[in-house]
């Protein structure tokens, strides 16, 4: 018998709050990144499923956790994910950008120096800032 091929949100549930991430985490350090994260998801939100998958073999790792009440269980597990992704020297957007959703995370995973080359480049390739000023470098 063959089984139906159900998409990641599909093996959730429908119409729930949930926390979706792609992140990138370096491949020696993969295994035990999903295991720390794994473990610290379930403890602090055992009521939720978590879901981990994506194509690891360039690093990509995605990640769904849900479902959640309202807002404020989604910004402890970004908080979370983010963390301990940034613990095993990953990033926190593999494929996707960062956007604003993620702008005030950006700081984890790109220091001082980093920050301040994107806001130079951002000058020079749009010196009138009128291509999405504000919204992503801070």
């Amino acid at each position: 018998m063959r089984l139906p091929r159900l998409s990641s949100f599909e093996l959730m549930w429908d119409d729930f709050m949930h926390a979706a991430f792609d992140v990138g985490v370096p491949m020696e350090q993969m295994e035990r990144c999903v295991a720390t994260l794994r473990a610290r998801l379930e403890e602090k939100f055992a009521q939720q499923r978590h879901l981990f998958f994506g194509h690891l073999g360039d690093g990509n790792l995605h990640v769904l956790s849900g479902p959640y009440a309202d807002e404020t269980g989604l910004l402890d597990v970004e908080a979370l994910v983010y963390e301990t992704v940034c613990e095993a020297g990953g990033c926190i957007s593999a494929e996707h950008g960062i956007g604003v959703v993620k702008r005030s995370f950006l700081g984890l995973t790109r220091s001082d120096a980093e920050l301040d080359l994107m806001r130079k480049l951002k000058s020079a390739l749009d010196p009138a800032n009128i291509l999405n000023g504000g919204r992503v470098i801070p």
